[in-house]
């Protein structure tokens, strides 16, 4: 029989976050899975802060409620669903916005593609066909042109390759979030100015700091703009790209 930290430790690796705990004195609760940068299982016990996820520290934890008798992650929406919302969620900002017209083009393409044959694609390009990387990604390119010719490119000496960057980003999971420079209503003026540079296509850069240094800059004449999350004073973290004057869409960390 597996333990809590086991099928905790699974929950989260199928993408759940959210657990409901049962006790033997008191209804149930439902808490939230972390992780370290180590990549050590935690359970947060309020917004930033949680306790190593343990057999033993789980039942210290709840020891006033009687023990745990049973933990369930709370299902969330499936996937495709979720993927397909985000994808149309950006499209919509992007098509206000004026921003990234080559990334907007990027998800009209996968919106018309769809789920399925868009994951189809991606475990084609994960797939190993014959011994040799050559064969095998000349097999590759072969199968993946006859679902999406778009995907792929012809590099300076005429050969054929698949545009893995356009399948590394939007694949699986599409993350917006809403930036966030600082608390309250010095956010909402910052916000502000950013939008009034939007509407009338002038360049800004602007600052904040919270758990992370916290930069958005946007060049008018490019209609681009991006968002950062840099780990203080690093000059590494999060990195994204401005939808719109609020959202931010995640594309990699460095």
């Amino acid at each position: 029989m597996k333990t809590i930290t086991e099928q905790a430790q699974e929950f989260y690796k199928s993408g759940e976050r959210r657990i409901r705990f049962y006790f033997k004195d008191h209804k149930p609760k439902i808490k939230r899975l972390g992780m370290t940068r180590n990549d050590e299982l935690i359970l947060m016990t309020s917004g930033r802060r949680g306790i190593y996820f343990t057999d033993e520290k789980i039942e210290q934890y709840f020891s006033c409620y009687g023990g745990v008798t049973a933990i369930k992650a709370i299902n969330k929406t499936p996937s495709d669903v979720k993927w397909l919302k985000d994808v149309k969620r950006a499209i919509k900002l992007l098509e206000k916005s004026g921003l990234w017209e080559n990334i907007l083009k990027d998800f009209k393409r996968v919106e018309k593609l769809g789920w399925n044959t868009w994951q189809k694609i991606y475990e084609l390009n994960n797939t190993t066909f014959c011994k040799g990387y050559e064969e095998n990604k000349a097999e590759q390119v072969k199968r993946i042109k006859e679902i999406m010719p778009e995907l792929i490119k012809t590099n300076d000496e005429g050969k054929e390759y698949i545009d893995t960057d356009f399948l590394w980003h939007w694949s699986n999971k599409i993350s917006i979030k809403k930036m966030n420079f600082c608390e309250g209503e010095a956010n909402k003026y910052k916000l502000a100015q950013i939008k009034e540079a939007l509407e009338n296509k002038t360049d800004i850069h602007i600052t904040g700091r919270r758990n992370y240094d916290i930069s958005f800059e946007y060049k008018g004449d490019s209609k681009r703009a991006w968002y950062s999350e840099e780990y203080k004073g690093c000059g590494n973290g999060h990195y994204y790209l401005a939808l719109n004057h609020e959202y931010a869409l995640y594309y990699e960390d460095d």
